[in-house]
């Protein structure tokens, strides 16, 4: 019998995860030690890199798992989910991609007490992947059944039942208000585009002059907001009420714009009539002119699944996205570089 991976997620297994994941297992005193907290060590980050990309909190070194000392004595692998608890994140270490996964993860009785839930990774060095074959909510036991584990997908479905249960106050209620932005009333954390960003960059990419082909387009505001992925970073965010489909901001020559139709509509759940906003959504260096290869920018719906994406490239002195919706909808515009990440969420 071999598990049935149809539900899976493959993560790789990234060079600073792996730097990492060495480093705590030369500190440890026998082989199979160095080992264990290896494994241990890449399950955690594993399942930290999947939660920062579905927009969840996490501290990566609040755990027992990062802890020097516990690392010398227990076997554990937590990881913490701010605001909810600790997440068990077991490694299964198998040699090759051919080789058949074993029936049960091992899971110690030191880790069956105050977790919220189990997630099993399965490691392959050998082609530096992490895969993760689903999650339970509990584990008293010492072998926890492959086949009786749910699909991945799942635990953003668990964990926002018990961020429920631990906070009165609506996850929504955190999130900044576009609709309210147009009447002047701006989220804590933003300020104007015209505060943050130097004079050149907010000329050349917010005030093209008009022509034939592309009439400018009158935002209401432009607000910004200071990102780190490793470098800093401006998020921009321009609106405008019920202006038609919104032209390009910049010189298309400039900067990597994306321009597409959602794949996935966002629901709206207002039941008044929608009120559209027409969006512009951009990334900025800050200390350079132009921004690092490889800067992500990417928008998503409410469940976290990708409907626009636009990639920096050698040269580009700014990335964005061009959308629109209507009052009520949510969505999350997420800005990456390797394996940091910062999302935003937003409702209109």
């Amino acid at each position: 019998m071999v598990y049935n991976t149809d539900f899976s997620l493959t993560l790789p297994i990234t060079r600073d995860a792996l730097l990492r994941s060495e480093q705590f297992a030369l500190r440890q005193p026998s082989p199979h030690k160095a080992a264990q907290v290896k494994h241990n060590t890449l399950a955690v980050q594993a399942v930290h890199a999947y939660l920062q990309l579905m927009g969840v909190a996490t501290d990566l070194t609040a755990g027992d798992s990062w802890n020097p000392v516990v690392q010398l004595w227990a076997d554990t692998a937590d990881l913490e989910v701010s605001g909810i608890g600790r997440l068990e994140c077991r490694p299964l270490v198998i040699a090759g991609r051919e080789v058949p996964v074993p029936l049960s993860c091992p899971i110690p009785p030191e880790v069956w007490g105050d977790r919220i839930g189990y997630v099993v990774v399965q490691l392959n060095e050998a082609a530096r992947e992490a895969e993760l074959l689903g999650f339970s909510p509990s584990a008293a036991v010492e072998d926890l059944a492959l086949n009786q584990l749910r699909p991945i997908e799942d635990l953003m479905t668990h964990l926002a039942a018990l961020q429920t249960q631990a906070s009165p106050q609506p996850v929504w209620a955190t999130w900044a208000t576009l609709g309210q932005w147009l009447q002047g009333l701006v989220d804590a954390g933003w300020s104007t585009a015209e505060s943050v960003l130097n004079p050149p960059q907010l000329g050349y990419a917010m005030r093209s002059a008009p022509t034939a082909e592309s009439p400018a387009l009158a935002f209401a505001t432009r607000q910004a907001k200071p990102l780190d992925v490793g470098v800093p970073l401006v998020l921009v965010m321009a609106l405008s009420p019920d202006s038609g489909s919104p032209e390009l901001l910049g010189d298309a020559s400039s900067g990597a714009v994306q321009q597409a139709e959602n794949r996935y509509p966002m629901p709206a759940e207002s039941s008044q009539p929608p009120a559209s906003i027409d969006m512009v959504v951009q990334v900025h260096p800050v200390q350079t002119a132009t921004l690092p290869q490889d800067v992500m920018l990417q928008v998503l719906d409410e469940t976290g699944a990708e409907f626009l994406a636009a990639r920096s490239h050698a040269e580009d002195d700014y990335i964005q996205l061009q959308l629109s919706g209507a009052l009520g909808e949510r969505f999350q515009v997420r800005v990456s570089l390797g394996d940091r990440t910062v999302t935003e969420f937003f409702q209109i």
